[in-house]
């Protein structure tokens, strides 16, 4: 029975790419203080972790309350930060493209408000969104710019190290992610070095940097719902991509208990159970995830396994 490579043991180049792609779940946290959690609906799976308190409404109530705010108050850069912080919350949170474009434009309407030399907040929503949107010359300009408006703090070095990572300059970037590290350790931090790491082969040192950011978010005064999550799913995935699905198939069960919904999780629930020989779970968690988010990965590894099951059904037939 032939199943999509996406459904079977990934190397490590492609846990390294996943990495890569998933970075902006927790990138923005290091200035940004407004989260929330997401829909409510779930792949059936048992508790693994205490679910955190969801507040989906909330952020969406908050969202709408701050764009009526901008409507009455055009000229309010604040209001427009904390709406690009809550757009690229629900980006990562959904995966909703539609948010990326919100938040590069409220992003650029308080840069026109008041410049990156007094709008900080503003500059590294803007870059952001272009490393989201794999703008990653401009997303590097804007975070070199970062460095030298606020040399203190650590997040600039973070989006500059995530820009260079991606246009090639490992050298610089290395610099850039050892500087994020001096200027102080974070779920960020570890997650970059966990990056580095697998970019080197080092895959159980990239475990351990992961494992580490995991226990660092569940450590934070509140922790946020969709980091811990993403941490999960990152320490899955390096579990799934050495062959330990049960370790694998744990943590995604614990990212969906701690954040029912995330799509990536759902969607890695069920190539684990694709790879264990459970096409009928696979099939029901991808479909799943194909109705939280029609993502085109998602989609085709979702035709796979049809094809997979019809393929089995007329073998059965055969036999008979």
């Amino acid at each position: 029975m032939k199943i999509n490579n996406y459904l079977r043991h990934s190397p490590k180049a492609v846990f390294a790419g996943i990495i890569a792609l998933a970075l902006i779940t927790v990138s923005f946290n290091a200035y940004s203080n407004w989260w929330s959690s997401p829909a409510t609906d779930s792949v059936d799976t048992p508790p693994v972790t205490a679910p955190f308190t969801s507040n989906e409404d909330a952020t969406e109530r908050s969202i709408r309350f701050l764009e009526d705010w901008v409507k009455r108050d055009p000229e309010n850069f604040i209001v427009y930060n904390k709406l690009a912080a809550y757009y690229l919350q629900r980006l990562r949170e959904t995966g909703n493209l539609a948010y990326l474009d919100l938040t590069s434009r409220a992003a650029r309407a308080s840069l026109a408000i008041v410049p990156a030399q007094r709008n900080t907040g503003a500059l590294a929503a803007l870059a952001q969104a272009e490393y989201a949107s794999h703008n990653f010359a401009k997303a590097r300009e804007h975070a070199t710019q970062l460095t030298k408006l606020d040399p203190g703090k650590s997040y600039p070095y973070q989006v500059l190290g995530d820009a260079l990572l991606e246009l090639g300059d490992y050298d610089k970037a290395i610099a850039a992610f050892r500087q994020m590290e001096r200027l102080g350790g974070s779920v960020n931090t570890q997650a970059r070095l966990a990056r580095l790491a697998l970019l080197r082969g080092e895959t159980s040192l990239a475990q351990l940097r992961l494992k580490n950011a995991l226990a660092l978010a569940l450590d934070l005064p509140v922790p946020p719902p969709e980091t811990v999550a993403w941490c999960h799913w990152q320490v899955g995935e390096a579990a799934f991509a050495i062959g330990d699905y049960e370790t694998a198939e744990r943590h995604y069960r614990s990212a969906l208990t701690t954040f029912p919904g995330y799509y990536n999780a759902i969607a890695s629930l069920g190539r684990v159970r694709a790879a264990r020989g459970d096409l009928s779970g696979a099939t029901l968690a991808y479909e799943h995830a194909v109705r939280r988010l029609p993502d085109p990965t998602f989609v085709a590894a979702l035709g796979d396994l049809y094809r997979a099951d019809r393929t089995s059904q007329r073998s059965e037939r055969c036999a008979l």
